[in-house]
């Protein structure tokens, strides 16, 4: 599958930017996947380590650069702290 190009910049409507999930987001990953309805909803690890989240942010720069999934980190513009994350995964041929 062709690679995956993130916006540069990043997405904005003014309210909410939407950009790459990057190695300053770990400690917020971390903290954020302490909250038990993470794993109840998804397939996070519980315990949730830092190393994990280390892992989950160096996996969705690989699947941008594979062509697999596109996950955009939300943020408030102006504003460097993670506020959410969603991941699009991509299947099939010819996407």
């Amino acid at each position: 599958m062709p690679s995956l190009v993130p916006p540069d910049p990043p997405l904005t409507d003014g309210v909410l930017v939407l950009g790459m999930v990057g190695d300053d987001d770990v400690d917020a990953v971390t903290e954020a996947c302490q909250d038990p309805s993470i794993p109840r909803w998804t397939t996070v690890p519980q315990p949730y380590t830092r190393a994990d989240a280390e892992a989950f942010v160096s996996e969705m720069a690989i699947d941008w650069r594979e062509g697999n999934a596109a996950a955009f980190a939300f943020r408030r513009p102006g504003e460097d702290r993670l506020d959410g994350l969603i991941s699009v995964s991509l299947v099939g041929q010819g996407i």
